[in-house]
């Protein structure tokens, strides 16, 4: 990057390796995992969910955007996984595991220019042409 500061946040897909190599090149980055590929990967993971359950999708949803307060979203979290029936799910024990990373709820505090994902590249270059 020429000397210049690393940036702020990074968005990126929920690869591993990409991570490692990332924090070790810039510590002081965010590294943030794409809310796109989030819900990509739940689709993934959580198939049989998804389409056993029509609320599921909205009630995941709530947990990723809608909370100011990190107890509301724990507390939320904790009802999504009973009920529907998904405290033993692998994949969503290592989501959580890196909840400071994916819900807004924790990254309030992080300047992002309001993106979460890099699938709004578009939309993100809409707004700053209004401004």
């Amino acid at each position: 990057m020429s000397g210049k500061k690393e940036p702020n946040t990074i968005l990126i897909d929920q690869d591993a390796a990409m991570a490692k190599a990332l924090t070790s090149t810039w510590p002081d980055t965010n590294h943030c995992p794409c809310v796109w590929h989030i819900f990509q990967n739940a689709a993934n993971h959580l198939s049989s969910i998804f389409a056993k359950y029509k609320s599921f999708a909205t009630d995941f949803s709530s947990c990723t955007y809608d909370f100011d307060e990190e107890n509301d979203f724990i507390s939320e979290w904790n009802e999504m996984l009973d009920m529907y029936d998904l405290q033993d799910n692998d994949w969503l024990k290592r989501m959580f595991a890196i909840k400071e990373k994916w819900p807004l709820v924790y990254g309030r505090e992080t300047f992002c220019a309001d993106m979460t994902t890099t699938q709004r590249n578009e939309s993100m270059k809409v707004r700053l042409r209004g401004m």
